[in-house]
């Protein structure tokens, strides 16, 4: 059901317009800003809202309705023709039926010239639980009564006296006879413990949720009465008065509002105590609860239709009132759609943001290299706010390929939605690659074959030889090669140089190529002998050198076949 809470204005403070126009406010109260302008802009962002306006003065009711009217003249003249209610004395205290009487003829005399200017009157103002006794001032004041337009009244709740005040429009309008009563507008609410602008209001002893809960009640007893036009809650944009601004909860106020329906819409002729009441005004609100939620969550849409010809959530037909939970995959915007009574439409929408399920992952393959290979780390995180590897940002999925020279630990920050952060770690064990073992031929040793290992570094070493004799070559001499690479797979298309000692120098060294296996063979024709116990038959890839075998001492006129393996580290 739309509110009829709304705002005391002060002042014009920065954002005051687009607040109004997210409220659509069934009333706004100002108080002496007299800027034309200003009232226009707060008639074109809502332009069903009641505007109330007050101007300081220093007269009271015991001086003529007539010196008032000339001191408001001036604003009087800029602001005319617009609909507004002007308030005149505020807040008056009778003490005496003379009082009662001396009120009665101000406000008749103020309405008389007001109303010869196609003006409103808003009358009394009474404050918060003045008059104590409605029953002694009101026979003196009934002329007054009908001659405004509206009655205001101020109701305040306080700490001490809780909600005791709240709702006394209602005694004082049944007090009157039925000619004289009006519509209502309570032109100051809120929360008033003492009137003292630095101690007397909400702040300091409610919290901003406190205080809305507190309003919400009294708006609640409002809605109650539909002769009361709207509640303007006391005060935004005077900073005198800082026990009681709203500045820091407008929104919450606003969006209060505005989650129900906007303001209540009162069509003229505005209804009176005890007088024909107009039909029911179509009421309506749509929510979701909560706003946000993790994917895999639910959420409840509820809705609250009246006075309505039909209701549609989503193209569905749908009863004046009801819930509906709902598991959306993606952020969704719902829409119910109303049909008046006069075919008109009204769409209110409820947009459920989906945030993703928290996940998270942090991993290096493999976790132990040797020098000069490489590592990948991988990554998957969802739902958070921000990602850090090692101090960069990075986005949530994601891998990188790492080569450190010595053991390290790597670190994904994660920082959650709601700031929070943790970190998880990833470790590269780096070691030194060793010498791998080799595969020995024993037949070798019978022949008294020795192996040397080369010191250079990043040569193609090598790993196995075996002993062939003539039998098992066909006569020949061979040197066989298998070339890896540093990840293990074959090293394809490698050229090697393959000499050997006393070679003929009418011979050139043979340069072999490896096939897709990393493998090649070359048939040497050398003859092996004891003569050449002292000189080295090596291997040079790509001229550097390999391991060398020495020492051969073969018996004379054998010869000898290898099968020698390298690795490229």
């Amino acid at each position: 059901m739309p509110s009829k809470l709304s705002i005391h204005l002060n002042a014009y403070p920065n954002r005051v317009y687009d607040v109004i126009a997210r409220m659509q406010p069934s009333a706004v109260k100002v108080f002496n800003q007299s800027s034309e302008m200003n009232i226009d802009a707060i008639r074109a962002h809502s332009p069903n809202t009641i505007i109330i306006y007050r101007q300081y003065t220093n007269l009271d009711y015991h001086s003529p309705a007539d010196a008032f009217f000339a001191e408001i003249g001036d604003t009087l003249n800029k602001l005319r023709g617009r609909g507004i209610l002007w308030e005149g004395i505020n807040e008056p205290v009778v003490n005496s039926p003379d009082d009662a009487r001396a009120l009665n003829a101000w406000y008749v005399r103020f309405a008389e010239l007001m109303h010869a200017q196609g003006e409103m009157v808003a009358g009394f103002c009474w404050s918060t639980g003045n008059p104590v006794d409605f029953g002694a001032v009101v026979p003196h004041i009934v002329e007054a009564a009908a001659a405004a337009d509206v009655h205001a009244l101020h109701e305040y709740y306080s700490t001490w006296g809780g909600e005791k005040d709240w709702c006394r429009y209602r005694a004082f309008e049944a007090a009157l006879p039925t000619h004289a009563r009006k519509p209502v507008v309570i032109t100051e609410a809120g929360l008033d413990d003492n009137g003292d602008p630095h101690t007397g209001g909400y702040r300091g002893k409610k919290s901003y949720q406190e205080y809305i809960e507190i309003l919400k009640r009294y708006d609640t007893l409002l809605l109650q009465d539909p002769y009361v036009l709207g509640a303007t809650v006391y005060q935004w944009g005077d900073g005198s008065w800082p026990s009681f601004e709203l500045a820091p909860m407008i929104d919450r106020l606003a969006d209060y509002v505005a989650s129900v329906g906007g303001g209540a819409v009162i069509s003229k002729p505005w209804p009176t105590p005890g007088g024909p009441q107009p039909p029911p005004t179509p009421t309506y609100s749509f929510s979701v609860s909560p706003e946000t939620i993790t994917a895999g969550q639910s959420a409840t849409l509820r809705w609250d239709v009246e006075g309505v010809r039909a209701a549609y959530l989503d193209g569905q037909g749908v009863a004046g009132h009801g819930v509906r939970v709902v598991t959306p995959a993606q952020t969704t915007t719902y829409t119910l759609r109303i049909v008046f009574t006069d075919n008109s439409t009204k769409e209110l929408t409820a947009t459920l943001t989906v945030r993703a399920a928290v996940s998270y992952s942090f991993s290096v393959t493999p976790t132990t290299i040797t020098t000069g290979q490489s590592a990948t780390l991988n990554w998957d995180v969802e739902g958070v706010r921000a990602i850090y590897l090692d101090g960069q940002s990075v986005a949530g999925h994601g891998s990188r390929i790492v080569a450190p020279t010595q053991t390290t630990t790597y670190t994904l920050r994660i920082v959650f939605l709601d700031g929070s952060t943790k970190d998880l770690t990833a470790r590269v064990t780096v070691t030194t690659s060793p010498t791998p073992p080799l595969e020995w031929d024993a037949r070798l040793d019978d022949l008294g074959v020795q192996l040397k290992r080369t010191s250079a570094p990043r040569a193609w070493r090598l790993i196995s030889a075996k002993y062939q004799g003539p039998g098992e070559s066909g006569g020949k001499h061979h040197v066989y090669f298998k070339a890896l690479r540093a990840d293990g797979t074959p090293a394809r298309d490698v050229k090697f140089v393959v000499d050997w000692v006393n070679r003929d120098p009418s011979d050139a060294p043979a340069v072999v190529t490896t096939d897709a296996q990393g493998e090649a063979n070359c048939p040497l024709w050398a003859i092996l002998h004891p003569a050449l116990k002292d000189g080295p038959y090596f291997v040079l890839p790509k001229t550097d050198p390999g391991d060398t075998v020495s020492g051969l001492g073969l018996p004379d006129n054998q010869k000898v076949n290898f099968i020698l393996t390298f690795r490229y580290e």
